[in-house]
């Protein structure tokens, strides 16, 4: 990857808590030190053009509510009412990322069929170029085991959908700079990362994003 191979690209990322994060951390308890804030300075550097969206606490049901306007349940903002599908269509996107699973990961195949099936054709519809980040690893053996289903259902309605799909259940283990490190200086309140192994998550997902053009 070049450092401007992202020259030409306009990349929406989409994605709940591990994805939110203000510039204006004054402002928010996230900080800019977070997962998406951290994707999205990676990405700008590789010269893309990047919108980012992204809901605390939101699956798959959150978003294809949304975006098609339908949604009104406590998630809600003022700030989420505007990202319809026409929101996104006026960004002309060239390609649409999305990290989503882990708030889902309690759900079956059923529900992810019926709310994660028509969010990725939605999606496609925008553009053809749509790869799917799934959930992170678990805190312990039962919400791994949970993560691991939504992971094995995720897929395989994204192979139905002809979206990519990419499993980040292991990724923690992959990355050698996180060995030694305890669990909660990985994730310091169980779930989330910041700073620098916020970094190592961004950077993840980013070395599987690249130009479609």
């Amino acid at each position: 990857m070049s450092a401007n191979d992202l020259q030409k690209e306009i990349i929406i990322l989409i994605g709940d808590s591990q994805m939110v994060g203000e510039e204006n951390w004054r402002k928010s308890r996230w900080g800019n030190n977070h997962m998406g804030p951290q994707l999205e300075r990676i990405l700008a550097e590789r010269g893309a053009k990047v919108v980012r969206i992204s809901r605390g606490a939101s699956g798959v049901h959150f978003w294809i509510k949304t975006l098609r306007g339908e949604y009104s349940g406590k998630l809600q903002t003022k700030k989420t009412k505007a990202w319809t599908l026409d929101f996104l269509r006026k960004q002309k996107p060239t390609q649409i990322i999305v990290s989503l699973g882990g708030n889902d990961s309690g759900r079956g195949h059923k529900y992810f069929k019926y709310y994660a099936g028509p969010l990725m054709k939605e999606l496609k519809h925008l553009t053809s170029n749509v790869t799917w980040f799934g959930p992170g690893p678990g805190r312990n053996k039962r919400s791994h085991r949970y993560r691991t289903r939504a992971d094995k259902a995720l897929q395989e309605i994204a192979i139905q959908a002809k979206v990519i799909y990419i499993s980040m259940l292991d990724w923690v283990s992959k990355d050698s700079r996180l060995k030694g490190l305890s669990p909660k200086q990985i994730r310091y309140d169980g779930i989330h990362y910041k700073d620098f192994p916020a970094k190592c998550y961004a950077e993840a997902i980013a070395k599987n994003i690249r130009t479609t053009l």
